[in-house]
């Protein structure tokens, strides 16, 4: 072969490549890619958060004692991998802790469905002590070790940002059923909302002994929570507040 040939041919080879590689490049500016590059992995920083869409308590019906915590989560992208439930008796610091039943935690490790990228969990919470207010705590992270944050603006500009718990205060739950309910006498008290805290009341009242509930705010929910549920063992149906004309509690309900 000739020289000039060789040259030639050199050159044909060395216009394909360029052509060839001018060809690889246009394939992903124009978002395609060829058969023989593998997909990137998503990064894990790109993936949607899950979000919790519903987060209830409710009592089981006919019972005072046991209920249950319904939750739903949203994925778009990645299924959750795990999540639990913490439901914790609240103890007011304000209180003594002996004016209400000892109680500790309950955990619990929900049961994700690893094949579906929508969760909702429906967790029995049974054998409260009651007489006082709980607080339930859940936390989601997704496969790709994102952490659960609410479907609600955050103030930033409708930012959210994720958490590691998201808490549900929950009302207070009775210790004592109410035995007027088996009998057909209606028994009812008058109520009175006398004190305001130690330095209100109590003072002129100078009582013997120092209430359960410690010299107390008559105003505050707990109290008036608490002071209802212990009279339901007596039967009593009605309690009707003397100092304010037409505040009555049902007791019974």
């Amino acid at each position: 072969m000739s020289t000039n040939r060789r040259r030639f041919l050199k050159y044909i080879a060395a216009g394909g490549a360029v052509i060839g590689a001018s060809a690889f490049g246009f394939e992903y500016l124009l978002g395609t890619k060829p058969a023989s590059q593998t997909q990137t992995p998503i990064s894990t920083s790109t993936r949607t958060v899950p979000i919790l869409k519903q987060y209830d308590w409710s009592l089981a019906e006919g019972s005072i004692h046991d209920g249950s915590v319904t939750i739903s989560v949203e994925d778009p992208d990645s299924v959750i991998a795990s999540a639990q439930l913490d439901f914790e008796p609240v103890f007011p610091p304000e209180f003594p802790k002996d004016a209400f039943p000892a109680e500790t935690s309950k955990t619990y490790t929900l049961q994700t469905n690893r094949t579906d990228t929508d969760s909702s969990f429906a967790q029995p919470v049974n054998d409260l002590k009651g007489g006082k207010t709980y607080q339930a705590k859940t936390g989601f992270k997704d496969q790709a070790g994102n952490l659960v944050q609410v479907d609600e603006p955050s103030g930033v500009a409708g930012v959210v940002f994720p958490r590691d718990t998201i808490s549900l205060d929950i009302p207070y739950v009775r210790q004592f059923d109410n035995i007027g309910k088996t009998n057909k006498i209606k028994l009812g008290t008058h109520y009175y909302a006398l004190y305001g805290g130690p330095n209100i009341g109590w003072p002129d009242a100078k009582p013997a002994q120092t209430p359960l509930l410690g010299l107390y705010d008559s105003s505050e929910q707990m109290v008036t929570s608490r002071h209802a549920d212990l009279a339901r063992p007596a039967g009593r149906h009605v309690a009707r507040n003397t100092c304010f004309s037409d505040m009555t509690w049902l007791i019974s309900s």
